[in-house]
């Protein structure tokens, strides 16, 4: 772990003279471009069926909830927010709940330790919309499902509507293993935040003022899009999810 954490960095600062064999290992293998949170860019939507080498879990059915397989902006969308997050990955495709619903809740995917081996804790977020919210969850918004972990076992759910968010960030470690985000908390209209069951253990919730975002009064959440490190080649360092923009409607 510690080898393929030397790798990473090596790709994060492509000038240095390589040294050794070991280095010499790290440019052999297939290169990787990161890209640092503030210049996240747009790529296709990776194939969401090549999921899990290390566990496969598919988010939980949640009740008659089925996809919203919307991507086009709503005519309602408002504002976009982005919580503070991790350096590495790329932007995945937008997705919104359908017309008229709004996210209440949320699943999240997240790897737990791997005992000495790569974490990589947070994969993937999911929101939970509905028409209001005491309603029934119609639509599942989900802009990539990740690749390690399980889903929340049991949805986190506002009493209102969700309106904002934040992340729980682990820095990064340099030398040692970094997993970036490991686990979202959203707020809500009626007043409450909301956690999952799940969170990665690295990490944590910095102080409100300098890491929620939300939407703007009388706006909720309609739709998110991921920033996700796609897989590494070889022994490097995966991190998966490290951020998210979301996007709030009237």
């Amino acid at each position: 772990m510690f080898a393929s954490k030397l790798c990473k960095h090596h790709l994060r600062a492509r000038s240095l003279p390589l040294v050794g064999l070991f280095f010499a290992g790290c440019a052999a293998a297939d290169d990787y471009a990161h890209t640092e949170a503030g210049d996240a860019q747009t790529a296709p939507n990776a194939d969401s069926s090549n999921l899990a080498e290390r566990d496969v879990s598919p988010d939980p059915e949640i009740g008659s909830a089925r996809e919203a397989q919307t991507s086009t902006p709503r005519s309602d969308y408002a504002a976009t927010i982005t919580p503070p997050g991790g350096p590495w990955g790329f932007l995945r495709q937008a997705k919104y709940c359908n017309s008229g619903t709004y996210a209440v809740g949320f699943t999240q995917r997240v790897e737990q330790s791997q005992d000495g081996g790569d974490d990589t804790a947070l994969n993937s977020v999911n929101l939970l919309c509905a028409t209001s919210p005491e309603a029934e969850v119609t639509d599942r918004v989900s802009s990539h499902d990740g690749f390690w972990g399980e889903w929340t076992r049991e949805p986190a759910r506002c009493n209102g509507f969700v309106t904002g968010a934040r992340l729980r960030l682990e820095s990064d470690q340099g030398g040692g293993d970094d997993t970036s985000a490991n686990g979202i908390q959203m707020s809500c209209s009626a007043g409450e935040d909301i956690n999952a069951d799940n969170d990665g253990p690295w990490g944590e919730y910095d102080r409100p003022e300098d890491t929620w975002r939300s939407c703007p009064e009388n706006t909720k959440v309609c739709g998110l899009r991921i920033q996700l490190e796609e897989k590494l080649s070889g022994r490097r360092d995966d991190t998966a999810m490290n951020g998210l923009e979301l996007y709030c409607c009237n």
